[in-house]
């Protein structure tokens, strides 16, 4: 078997919940992740006490997380390899984590300040991540 979805955090995590010990092939291309908002137009207007949306899965949360901290807005105690919000050490806006399923992302920005969504929702959802977003993942991430 083989796909061409998932990115090394995500397999490392499925091998080590499930007992495998499958491996990479090689990299592939990885659309980015992209802070939206409907109503925040640039990273440095997020208010304080905002609610951000951020995925529920272990890999897609952690990746949400590392852009928030890019992005200068929380930063972490350590590096460790997957992050929740537990693992944040400052959070000088008191923003508020809501987590929900990938696909719900979306639909949250209209109850929430800001969502951080993958790029296979965005898009179906009608957002592009080069005009929408307010924050995006680097092609190294």
């Amino acid at each position: 078997d083989a796909n061409l979805y998932q990115h090394k955090p995500f397999l490392d995590d499925f091998n080590t919940h499930k007992g495998t010990n499958l491996s990479s092939l090689g990299a592939i291309v990885l659309v980015p992740m992209a802070i939206y908002s409907n109503s925040i137009k640039d990273i440095k207007d997020i208010p304080n006490g905002a609610k951000i949306a951020i995925p529920n899965d272990a890999t897609n949360e952690s990746r949400a997380l590392d852009l928030l901290a890019k992005a200068n807005l929380i930063e972490f105690k350590s590096q460790s390899t997957l992050k929740t919000p537990i693992d944040i050490s400052k959070n000088p806006k008191k923003l508020k984590f809501i987590e929900l399923k990938a696909a719900q992302l979306p639909r949250a920005l209209n109850d929430t300040d800001l969502a951080v969504i993958t790029t296979n929702y965005a898009l179906g959802a009608g957002l592009n991540p080069l005009k929408d977003g307010i924050f995006m993942e680097d092609k190294d991430s």
